[in-house]
């Protein structure tokens, strides 16, 4: 079997926050859209990022634990160069991000 994952999803609390994040704020273009329900994001040839409305998710899949705390997933962002780092940071920051540095 190859290793490979084809789909990341993620349950949001307010999906129209999550397209603003995402479409407005990065300039990323949804492949799909259900509104008000899910977005899918081709991020790679076979990798697609897919955010779903908290209820939708949970309507299909069961109860997602939420709490304090940061989600159960770390989606990574690598760049060759510390100033591509700096500037993929102050885009997701301009668009809203909360951005957190390790120490």
């Amino acid at each position: 079997m190859d290793a490979r994952i084809t789909f990341i999803t993620l349950a949001v609390a307010d999906i129209a926050a999550s397209r603003r994040f995402y479409v407005a704020g990065l300039g990323w273009q949804p492949e799909f859209e259900a509104e008000g329900e899910v977005l899918f994001f081709r991020v790679a040839p076979a990798v697609t990022l897919s955010l779903w409305d908290r209820v939708a998710f949970e309507e299909e899949v069961g109860h997602v634990q939420t709490g304090p705390g940061a989600p159960p997933v770390t989606l990574s962002h690598n760049m060759p160069y510390r100033a591509g780092v700096d500037t993929v940071l102050a885009a997701a920051a301009a668009a809203g991000a909360s951005v957190h540095m390790a120490r």
